[in-house]
């Protein structure tokens, strides 16, 4: 009899590979890939385990409703997660749902579009189609949510000139309940609660005041001064001369004092930041004093927010910062979110700024704040000249317009368009007089599905499949570049969209991808150690939407999950278990949908289980298989055994496939020579159940001693031995197939080889 060939594959960290790359032995790769892995994680230093299941925390608001998870930082140890769904956002720490909900303007076909933001306790959140909302914690059931109001917006280009027609005339220069009138049809209906701008040229102004010997001071009227101011004395006195300025033309206070014994006079000028109401107060005990106090000419811009519509021609304002004058104007121009215009899209942090990008009227555009004034986005002082803590905006256009979906803040700005992709450097501050140079870099485009950034590289979905990408500076290149990661698996994102994602970074660096088909995808990533590896997770429904929020200090990982009991919809928000090493089976939670209850008798009835009535579903008791019990229509079920602990849920199935077995020869490859794998040893760890075979469609029992007879389970850890069924064929392959409500952790597997 020849001696068979023993064959190890010490490694599955190159996860699941595709059919079509199934032959290539010559990669890298196949030495340490699977041609299938379900339900299975990918560990980073080569195992396999099976996934955790999950525990059921509660029911979503609306069964037939989507909704999604989404991640509210707290304290560094801790966050909260937010159910958003058709109209609402609920609160949930800690698994539990807080009894907090807020309403908001968004309904089910906005939810793919939502870009959130946070900063320290406010949360900043975009759609697109709705005015961006600004949600705020206060405590743990103390929350609010508004429309953002910016204090000063950006504006489109001004419209109007010297020839045009048009004009628009306002009734007050300032206050509240302002009509404004123009010529033409200027004002939409969907403009209300934009923000307009009207320009007037102001012409130069002079008070005069003329006083002799007298006890009662004289005063000139309030000028509004937008840049420069004069003020010039003449005449032989003696008196005080003071400036005073205000904001309103009301309240003042001082600002110049002049004191002159019948030897002096004023002449001095100076300018304001702002728009200021400036006037003079002579008092003259001796002579007579002459003094002029002029307004240099200037260009006054004032703003407000637009409450009502009354016609085309027709609005009413409250003014926020006031008008130059009362004057026809043709010079003005709308502010640039409305529902006219479309709001932000998207939002981030960079350099102190508050950034949005991408409304329906300019999805190429990214505006930021003021440095550190979040919600001023206003570009000039009123004396015309841009400081450096000004906002600005700046468009990302190449030779066609593509929308902004994904902005990401690190040390540069990172834009994401359908299209293409872009770097605003952050190698120097950004400033009106330094402004923003966003340059291509790759011309892949990216899709809906929220992006992550990982070390010093954002992980996307490229635009039209689901192929996944990185990007990141490189110094060979001088540029930022990346790789398909999805190369080598083809078939588990053709044909699909990637809706969803969220990264888990402990314990294994592990992305997860919602799939259209209600799938998830696992990619283990840790590319400095060059790991890659995928994996599909699937349940009895379908996945929606996940996040990985932080609990007591661990990464655990929350899914929205579709399924029917019976013959009904239901959403259930879950929990995937920790990735446990342990011993114990009963530390263990591998079903899914589970629950946990202790203190359990055979005559007293398990309750509390009305989201799996009518479902089969396995159980552990204290560590040891129970039989398999159907939960009644009222949510209650018996078991044989007193038990102090019982999980139960419903059955997942984990499933592994080996490529095919290549060794060197000297005359040529092992590839399509005849070949039987008449045994393998599977390396484990705190394993137990499980099936193996050469196919999925004949599989062995892997024998355990550690199933005793009575008392808790033991988990296997070591090298098992078993035999496979099955006859010669061209592939080599193992299968391992596993249906149990046990963990299954492989870490090698030595194929013992038979030649033909």
């Amino acid at each position: 009899m020849p001696t068979p060939y023993y064959a190890l594959q010490a490694s599955f960290a190159g996860g699941a590979i595709s059919p079509e790359v199934a032959s290539r032995v010559d990669l890298e790769k196949f030495q340490s890939a699977l041609l299938t892995a379900e339900n299975v994680i990918i560990k980073p230093y080569g195992g396999v385990t099976k996934r955790p299941g999950t525990l059921f925390m509660g029911a979503c608001k609306y069964a037939d409703k989507e909704c999604i998870l989404v991640r509210f930082n707290n304290t560094e140890s801790e966050a909260y997660m937010l159910e958003v769904g058709y109209l609402y956002i609920r609160v949930w720490k800690n698994g539990e749902y807080l009894d907090v909900e807020l309403t908001t303007p968004f309904i089910e076909t906005d939810l793919p579009n939502l870009r959130f933001n946070q900063s320290a306790d406010t949360m900043f959140i975009c759609s697109g189609t709705h005015p961006v909302q600004v949600l705020k914690h206060f405590t743990d059931t103390s929350w609010t949510i508004e429309d953002f109001e910016v204090t000063h917006s950006y504006y489109d280009i001004m419209t109007g000139d010297s020839t045009d027609t048009n004009t628009i005339t306002p009734s007050a220069a300032s206050g509240t309940g302002v009509t404004l009138t123009s010529i033409k049809d200027s004002f939409l209906a969907t403009q209300v609660g934009g923000h307009i701008k009207l320009s007037h040229d102001m012409p130069s102004v002079t008070a005069s005041i003329s006083t002799t010997t007298s006890d009662t001071p004289e005063t000139t009227a309030g000028i509004l001064v937008g840049n420069s101011w004069k003020v010039i004395s003449h005449g032989t006195w003696t008196g005080d001369i003071v400036l005073q300025t205000s904001e309103d033309n009301v309240n003042w206070k001082e600002y110049r004092k002049y004191t002159g014994a019948s030897d002096f006079n004023v002449s001095e000028s100076g300018t304001f930041d702002e728009h200021t109401y400036i006037r003079a107060i002579s008092t003259v005990s001796a002579g007579t004093l002459k003094l002029d106090l002029t307004r240099y000419p200037y260009t006054h811009e004032g703003t407000a927010v637009i409450k009502t519509f009354v016609s085309a021609t027709e609005i009413t304002v409250d003014i926020i910062e006031p008008f130059g004058s009362t004057d026809a104007t043709t010079e003005y121009a709308f502010g640039v979110w409305s529902a006219a215009y479309g709001y932000p899209s998207c939002s981030t942090f960079f350099q102190d700024r508050l950034v949005f990008a991408a409304n329906t009227y300019y999805p190429h555009m990214i505006w930021m704040s003021r440095t550190g004034d979040y919600y001023n986005f206003g570009v000039e002082k009123v004396s015309g000249t841009l400081t450096d803590d000004s906002a600005l905006a700046v468009a990302v256009i190449s030779r066609e317009v593509f929308k902004i979906n994904h902005i990401i803040s690190a040390k540069d700005l990172i834009v994401l368009t359908n299209g293409n992709e872009w770097i605003v450097s952050g190698s120097q501050i950004v400033t009106p007089a330094n402004p923003p140079n966003p340059m291509v870099q790759t011309t892949r485009g990216s899709n809906e599905c929220e992006p992550q950034f990982i070390g010093n590289r954002a992980i996307y979905v490229q635009r039209r499949n689901g192929t996944v990408r990185d990007l990141g500076y490189t110094y060979e290149s001088d540029n930022y570049s990346g790789d398909d990661l999805t190369q080598l698996a083809k078939n588990l994102v053709d044909s699909y969209d990637l809706t969803d994602s969220t990264f888990q970074q402990e314990p294994n660096s592990v992305i997860y991808f919602v799939r259209s088909d209600g799938a998830i995808l696992c990619f283990t990533y840790i590319r400095e150690q060059k790991v890659f590896g995928w994996s599909i997770l699937s349940t009895e429904g379908e996945f929606e939407s996940v996040a990985n929020i932080v609990s007591n200090g661990k990464d655990k990982v929350y899914a929205i999950v579709n399924r029917t009991i019976e013959n009904a919809t239901v959403r259930y928000i879950e929990a995937f278990d920790e990735q446990r090493d342990s011993a114990i089976l009963a530390d263990y939670i591998m079903t899914d949908c589970s629950k946990v209850i202790t203190n359990v008798t055979p005559t007293t009835a398990l309750i509390g289980l009305t989201h799996l009535a009518g479902e089969t579903v396995q159980v552990i008791g204290d560590g040891r298989r129970q039989p398999d019990i159907t939960i009644a229509a009222n949510g209650t079920a018996t078991i044989a055994d007193a038990c102090t602990k019982v999980t139960l849920g419903l059955k997942f199935i984990a499933k592994g496939e080996t490529p095919n077995v290549e060794m060197n020869l000297k005359d040529g490859t092992m590839q399509g020579r005849p070949k039987r794998i008449v045994g393998a040893y599977l390396r484990l760890k705190n394993s137990l159940g499980g099936k193996v075979g050469n196919t999925f469609t004949v599989l062995d029992g892997m024998p355990y001693d550690e199933f005793l007879p009575t008392g808790a389970y033991s988990l296997y850890t070591g090298d098992k031995k078993v035999t496979l069924p099955g006859n010669y064929n061209d592939d080599g392959r193992v299968c391992f197939y596993h249906d149990e409500p046990y963990p299954f952790n492989l870490s090698a597997i030595i194929r013992v080889v038979n030649f033909g």
